[in-house]
């Protein structure tokens, strides 16, 4: 339930980060950071522990980076306790690129074990840092190779294109096994994000003269309605000025703009003290708006366009099983009797914990339906 937040444009990018990940909050987290590309071009980040109020707002009080690009995150524990080592942004080896991620790297330890036999040292329990090591490695070897073309020494202090900065990315993401959604920053490009996905929810916001990113529309509808919502294995490049989608497979992907339909006022609490209360009493207006054009009642059914089903496959079928895990699990039992009590057809609810681990009997007609609220639930997921 990590959130992730990015800007590049003209304006400051702290508090715009800072505004985004308050919009995450509803997603729940134990710590909380940002990292900034400042103008002498060097990397900052400050992180704390705990709520954004008592710990990453007090940190920025103190001193907050200053840059027009930068990066933020809210981390729910997995690797590592919560703790300000273990909170994200975290950098490579050589402190030049800072990184933030959702989702978990299923190969670290084999990655982790590679790195330290080449002298990195690690100052976090997480998977995240790994990640990040392999990522600066790779970076490093591709600018060597760009600056050392057939032995011949180019000058150093030339700007790198930007082109090297995705392509190590792209290339580092090709050796890792799991699931992931980042968003990287490097001083070597100042006034430029690299965003990959696999697994893990990601989208990029289109401005006027700036640029966004995050794993949620919400950290950034207040300043931008159109949006892509990337693919798997896609690995987007961020400017102020343009945005460029490449595929991990393929040369180009399919990019397409859409247009969110919710205001920055639905992103926030409103008068309830916190996120659940506020869901809690809007069940009735999200049910309806969930249902709006889905019923035909002059044909007694309903159109689902993401079901991709025929009549005929819709009636063969005859069990419905559900795989989820915690409030989807939840919700997935409120299913189990809707479906039984309109539909007629026997349901039964899985943890997909417990699920993907069974060979569970499942025949023709047998339905499988997955359900996760964040998308990026591992069990699920796999």
């Amino acid at each position: 339930m990590c959130g992730i937040v990015g800007y590049v444009g003209r304006r400051e990018a702290g508090p715009i980060l800072v505004e985004g990940l308050r919009r995450l909050e509803y997603r729940g987290y134990d710590s909380a950071g940002i990292a900034v590309v400042t103008s002498g071009n060097k990397v900052e980040a400050r992180k704390k522990r705990g709520k954004i109020d008592d710990g990453l707002a007090r940190e920025l009080a103190l001193s907050t980076p200053s840059g027009t690009s930068g990066i933020g995150h809210t981390r729910w524990a997995t690797h590592g306790p919560p703790t300000d080592e273990n909170s994200h942004p975290h950098f490579d080896q050589s402190g030049h690129l800072a990184l933030v991620h959702n989702g978990v790297i299923e190969n670290y330890d084999r990655l982790k074990s590679g790195l330290v036999e080449r002298g990195h040292r690690f100052l976090s329990a997480t998977d995240t840092e790994v990640l990040a090591h392999w990522i600066g490695k790779q970076l490093a070897e591709t600018v060597e190779a760009h600056r050392q073309p057939h032995g011949a020494t180019t000058n150093p202090e030339s700007p790198l294109p930007v082109a090297l900065f995705s392509r190590a990315v792209a290339e580092a993401l090709r050796g890792v096994i799991g699931t992931y959604g980042i968003a990287v920053i490097c001083e070597y490009w100042p006034g430029v994000i690299i965003g990959a996905r696999r697994g893990s929810p990601l989208i990029l916001g289109v401005g006027d003269g700036e640029n966004f990113i995050g794993s949620d529309a919400s950290a950034i509808v207040s300043h931008t309605r159109q949006v892509v919502y990337l693919n798997d294995y896609d690995v987007v490049t961020l400017t102020p000025d343009r945005f460029m989608v490449e595929n991990l497979g393929t040369e180009t992907a399919q990019v397409q703009i859409s247009r969110l339909e919710f205001d920055s006022e639905a992103a926030e609490r409103g008068p309830y003290p916190h996120f659940m209360l506020k869901e809690i009493f809007e069940q009735a207006q999200t049910v309806r708006n969930a249902l709006r054009g889905r019923i035909d009642h002059d044909d007694g059914s309903a159109k689902f366009g993401g079901l991709n089903m025929s009549l005929g496959e819709l009636r063969s079928i005859d069990r419905i099983v559900i795989a989820a895990c915690g409030t989807s699990w939840h919700a997935a039992l409120v299913a189990e009797y809707l479906l039984e009590e309109l539909a007629h057809i026997p349901t039964e609810v899985e943890y997909a914990s417990e699920f993907r681990y069974r060979n569970a009997p499942m025949d023709k007609h047998a339905l499988l339906l997955v359900i996760t609220q964040s998308g990026e639930t591992a069990d699920t997921l796999a």
